[in-house]
């Protein structure tokens, strides 16, 4: 194997083939080191690689920044890292059409600053993701606080370009209006985990960037309070940009509850909607008036939640609005069971939270297994589920990190097949191995 990936790769024209191990250091899973890494600075070599491998059988693990590669399952072993660095370039941005055009290797952070420099913004911040390559967000489906007034990447994807396990190059989306064998091609590449090919290429919806900000900080210093005021706000018609909270919970207490709310308006508006504002909110809300870059600029809770380290656990659950209060109520009790605090972050107007607990918390892995367990049956009787997006290797190798219900894992199963039926792309991290 090793004299057919030194041909695979000899036969490549690309320049930034490398084989040290300094240089492979940091693409490093599991304690096994890739046995090449490759950043293609054109389609037309992220292709010849694509096929040489599908030809060697090589295995390759998409790489943009990193960010999102603790997320799942235990990766298989792989043979080459295939950066999607070097694809960084613009293709095309029309303001007039609302929409933006780039290779999945450049990051959110320098496509918003294209984007606004006109005046637009595209409505996506995940936690500590400004570096983060478009491709890593795509793959991995990340969201931040805008998901409530704006939904998440899948709402605002038009279109992209893909290679294939085979090298085939395809387009689909966008002017497009035909997908590949009748599949929704957007949704599918949207949180595959980079198991079915490699995205190069996404179109964006964009929005005209808020020409205000309102954000409120109410003082509030319990569940009941909380519950009360995420009523009030529920039952409203409010130009809502972004909405998150985190508090701890620790034998059944909880402290530290932090809510924050932004909303959008224009400066003609702002003195009589702010007034109405201060009358849903309690009277000791903190209030303030930013533009964009500053509000985007403030640093939030959620950068230091996810700043996650290899023996945290963090689960995410998503919940209808409904039922938001009766899990965290469930979760309060269950804190009198552990050891360790819960940390919680949640975008509550779309019932997603995440929880983030030590590996110290639980005896051994079989322990977290069990809690794991009573707690999905708890959210999928609420009609949520529950996924662990970050767990350390020994928990991982005794659960199920996904929650799929088998019907849905069947066809994710049935379109791996189709799509990389030789095992180009590494799996193990999505659902079921794939």
């Amino acid at each position: 194997m090793k004299y057919n990936l030194l041909k695979l790769l000899g036969d490549l024209q690309s320049r930034h083939i490398y084989l040290d191990s300094d240089k492979l250091a940091p693409f490093t899973l599991r304690q096994t080191p890739p046995f090449a890494l490759v950043e293609p600075d054109t389609v037309e070599a992220a292709v010849a690689l694509l096929h040489a491998c599908y030809r060697e059988k090589g295995v390759v693990n998409v790489w943009g920044s990193g960010l999102h590669q603790n997320i799942g399952g235990l990766p298989s072993p792989f043979d080459i890292v295939l950066s999607s660095r070097g694809l960084n370039r613009l293709i095309e941005f029309s303001p007039e059409n609302l929409t933006i055009t780039a290779q999945t290797g450049m990051t959110l952070a320098e496509l918003q600053q294209i984007v606004t420099a006109s005046k637009l913004f595209a409505p996506l911040n995940p936690p500590n993701a400004g570096h983060a390559t478009l491709g890593g967000l795509a793959a991995a489906n990340s969201y931040g606080s805008f998901i409530q007034g704006f939904g998440s990447l899948r709402d605002f994807m038009l279109g992209g370009k893909a290679i294939l396990a085979d090298g085939s190059y395809i387009k689909f989306g966008g002017k497009t209006v035909k997908n590949v064998a009748g599949y929704d091609m957007c949704k599918l590449f949207i949180g595959s985990m980079g198991t079915l090919g490699l995205l190069t290429e996404v179109t964006l919806k964009l929005w005209p960037l808020p020409e205000n900000i309102i954000v409120a900080k109410p003082v509030v210093k319990n569940l009941p309070d909380f519950e009360n005021l995420a009523a009030i706000l529920h039952h409203k018609a409010l130009p809502l940009l972004a909405a998150d909270c985190s508090f701890n919970l620790h034998n059944g207490d909880i402290d530290n509850l932090q809510l924050h709310y932004a909303f959008y308006t224009t400066a003609a508006l702002d003195e009589g909607y702010l007034n109405y504002l201060r009358r849903l909110f309690p009277a000791d809300t903190i209030w303030q008036k930013q533009g964009y870059k500053d509000y985007q600029a403030e640093p939030g809770s959620a950068d230091n939640f996810f700043k996650t380290t290899p023996h945290d656990l963090v689960l995410e659950w998503i919940v209808p609005k409904s039922q938001l209060f009766t899990i965290i109520a469930d979760l309060q009790q269950a804190s009198n069971d552990l050891s360790g605090a819960i940390e919680f972050y949640g975008y509550p107007a779309a019932g997603i939270f995440y929880n983030k607990l030590k590996r110290s918390s639980f005896t051994e892995p079989g322990a977290f297994a069990l809690a794991l367990d009573k707690w999905r049956k708890k959210i999928h009787q609420a009609g949520g589920f529950l996924q662990v997006n970050n767990a350390p290797d020994d928990i991982k190798i005794v659960i199920e990190m996904w929650d799929l219900p088998p019907a849905v894992l069947a066809w994710q199963k049935k379109i791996k097949l189709e799509y990389d039926p030789t095992g180009v792309f590494a799996g193990g991290r999505f659902a079921g191995g794939i």
